[in-house]
């Protein structure tokens, strides 16, 4: 069993290894969410074949971790087998773990728990108020661990992968369930908003339809472009980078919209601008709107008179910059990640 453990568990690890030496260009496993996977995967192999040929990992595991590894054909792993098959093989192992394996994981689980600012991955202070090794100290002091310390750390271990990876399914399920609905957004929102410009071009003899076109564009552009930032200046959740192409795909209609609303609202007087007789100034308001969603609300509220705020284009507004500093500080994200992510 041992030497059919060995010969599978060496050929999967060249066969991991043939995978991540592929180039970027390469459109095959070229996903980061699947090679950081296979990075994994590599080293639980590894730790695997330390833990078998220790003793620790006995016949019975052995075979049962062979018949798992067996059905895998790494060329058809895709981010969600592969997390899959991680979970069920970190279990295993946290199970054989002797005493150096289970100080690593602790060690890490420690350390996440101090860096994790957001509170938004299960960590271990979430479930446990004590440490049942402290393993830093253990490695400095040399001191070997009891067996009912390592029982408790197997136990705690186990049970926080499993919570974090359910947790991490149904975060994902949401997430992934309200981005594609947004899609059906996009087909709804573009006939009305092209009626619109129409219709203010028919109604009114102070704008034009290439004017209201105009709005929209730059509208979009502004919500494209804030979604860039807001990509380039966060650290979102590998949840939320999914989710990512859906949102982008709806963001610039949305953009649209809310730079033709304001388009229409500058244009009827409601609100006041410097020059807004200037089409060029009622594009520029429309790209803010589609820059700032909280821009456009407030802007709602004042109208509808439910909410005091100073006029559009005033200084008290604050630009694009301070709106993206305001909405990170409020909070965005994804819960919880995987053990292995």
């Amino acid at each position: 069993m041992l030497t059919s453990f060995d010969d599978r568990t060496i050929t999967l690890t060249d066969q991991v290894l043939g995978l991540l030496s592929r180039g970027w260009w390469q459109r095959q496993h070229r996903d980061p969410e699947l090679r950081k996977s296979l990075v994994r995967l590599h080293m639980a192999l590894a730790d695997a074949r330390r833990l078998a040929a220790k003793g620790c990992l006995d016949e019975a595991g052995q075979a049962e971790l062979l018949a798992r590894l067996d059905k895998v054909e790494t060329a058809s792993l895709n981010a969600d087998s592969a997390g899959e098959l991680l979970e069920a093989v970190d279990l295993q192992l946290v199970a054989a773990g002797d005493e150096t394996f289970l100080c690593s994981l602790l060690e890490a689980e420690y350390q996440r728990d101090v860096v994790e600012e957001t509170r938004l991955v299960v960590t271990w202070s979430d479930m446990y108020d004590e440490k049942p090794i402290a393993a830093s100290l253990t490695y400095r002091q040399g001191r070997s661990v009891g067996e009912s310390e390592l029982a408790e750390a197997r136990n705690k271990l186990t049970a926080l992968y499993r919570n974090r990876a359910m947790a991490y399914a149904l975060t994902r399920a949401r997430t992934m369930t309200k981005a594609k609905r947004l899609l059906l957004v996009v087909p709804v929102l573009l006939p009305m908003l092209a009626a619109v410009v129409v219709l203010a071009d028919a109604v009114s003899k102070g704008v034009t339809w290439r004017e209201g076109a105009l709005a929209a564009v730059a509208g979009a552009l502004g919500a494209t472009l804030s979604s860039g930032y807001a990509l380039r200046d966060q650290l979102p959740r590998i949840g939320q980078l999914r989710a990512f192409g859906y949102v982008l795909a709806a963001q610039a209609p949305l953009g649209a919209a809310a730079g033709v609303f304001l388009w229409i609202v500058v244009a009827s007087g409601l609100v006041t601008v410097a020059h807004s007789d200037d089409s060029l100034v009622r594009a520029a308001v429309a790209f803010v709107a589609g820059f700032s969603e909280p821009f456009v609300l407030s802007t709602v509220a004042r109208i509808a008179g439910t909410e005091r705020r100073p006029s559009v284009g005033s200084e008290r507004e604050g630009d694009g910059e301070a709106v993206r500093g305001r909405a990170r500080a409020s909070g965005d994200g994804d819960s919880a990640a995987r053990a292995s992510r």
